[in-house]
């Protein structure tokens, strides 16, 4: 079943249903960084929730409530113009996500802007770590919003344990929520310590869409091999047993090229890589090596290829464990801990069983907007 054409058809029904109303307006309250995944997951739960029929705007983030001057202004077109990895950010930001009027820093948000919207979503990413306390804060709690207007999807704490100096701010943000969704069964016992409340475990955003829907977005990086390549992403310092897997990839692979999208050159600067390139490479790759949670999902979107190799420094394991019994690849994990999906699986049955995880994800997020 195509579930993309599904939702469109949905939203027909309720635009005919609404005939004459006005149409819900939803607000989503999420990091905006300059991090593939959060990008993508932005716009994934922007386009979902769109394809219900109502109007979705993404909260602007500022990190300090400065106004950027006019040489700040200046370099952000130059940037664009000259197609920098952070101008093409901000060319994905333009083209593809509706942003709000309204801004909001990690503990502030502008006054008057809980009456402008039906509902607000917060999610997904890790919205609710207490240590990115420097991108993240009470605004991501909906401390603003009233009760009723209070809606999370596929938040994700992204630890085991709310330390216990913020553990009253979280009860108290948390307890009056309309409805509470988390991406991983750890925040289902988060949530359960704090406020004693059931939470609903979902599928990430990124994975509501379809590989179709994704190519939609695509674009080709200013550098694109001309032959075979295998695609490094690695996030956290680069270990042993990743060193040794590159050489013995080296060893199998005649002709091949390793692509590093974080690789620096003598300028110390990284490929101009944006989300939608991102996506093009991925699709592309003969082989993605990485230890990025949205590597890892894109690659078994587009059924690529894909070794996730343990991260050093910020352990991920719990989220690629949950996505790994997701897609029924519970034991695909070699014993040095890495997470592997080869060229000889059962896509089909992968797709079918993210499908069916999207019935009960899309059923949550309609619910929690009625």
């Amino acid at each position: 079943m195509n579930y993309y054409k599904g939702f469109t058809n949905l939203a027909f029904i309720i635009a005919r249903n609404n005939k004459g109303r006005r149409l819900k307006k939803i607000a989503i309250m999420t990091i905006n960084s300059i991090n593939f995944g959060n990008r993508l997951q932005n716009y994934a739960l922007q386009e979902t929730i769109k394809s219900f029929g109502y109007k979705v705007y993404t909260i602007r983030r500022v990190y300090d409530w400065k106004r950027q001057n006019i040489i700040e202004t200046i370099k952000d077109l130059l940037r664009i113009v000259l197609k920098t990895r952070k101008g093409l950010y901000m060319l994905f930001d333009i083209k593809n996500i509706n942003f709000s009027k309204y801004h909001a820093s990690p503990n502030e948000s502008e006054k008057g802007m809980e009456n402008c919207y039906d509902y607000f979503v917060v999610g997904s990413d890790q919205v609710w770590n207490p240590y990115y306390s420097h991108i993240v804060g009470k605004s991501d709690l909906l401390y603003f919003v009233s009760s009723e207007k209070k809606v999370s999807y596929a938040a994700s704490f992204g630890i085991e344990r709310i330390p216990a100096d913020k553990s009253k701010l979280f009860a108290k943000a948390l307890s009056d929520f309309k409805a509470i969704s988390v991406r991983e069964k750890m925040g289902v016992k988060i949530v359960q310590e704090l406020i004693k409340r059931e939470a609903t475990v979902v599928l990430d955003p990124t994975l509501l869409l379809t590989a179709e829907k994704w190519r939609t977005i695509q674009k080709v990086p200013q550098y694109m091999p001309k032959g075979r390549y295998v695609l490094i992403y690695i996030l956290g310092p680069a270990t042993e047993l990743f060193n040794q897997y590159v050489e013995k990839i080296l060893q199998h692979y005649d002709d091949i090229e390793l692509y590093d999208v974080l690789k620096m050159n003598k300028k110390g600067r990284s490929p101009a890589i944006g989300p939608s390139e991102f996506l093009h490479l991925i699709d592309h790759a003969e082989i993605v090596l990485t230890d990025s949670f949205h590597a890892t999902v894109f690659s078994t979107i587009f059924h690529r290829q894909v070794r996730t190799f343990p991260r050093k420094g910020i352990d991920i394991s719990s989220r690629i464990a949950s996505f790994a019994t997701i897609v029924g690849c519970a034991t695909n994990f070699t014993d040095q801990g890495i997470f592997y999906l080869n060229d000889s699986m059962d896509y089909d049955l992968i797709d079918k069983r993210i499908n069916e995880e999207k019935i009960h994800s899309i059923e949550f997020l309609k619910k929690a907007l009625l």
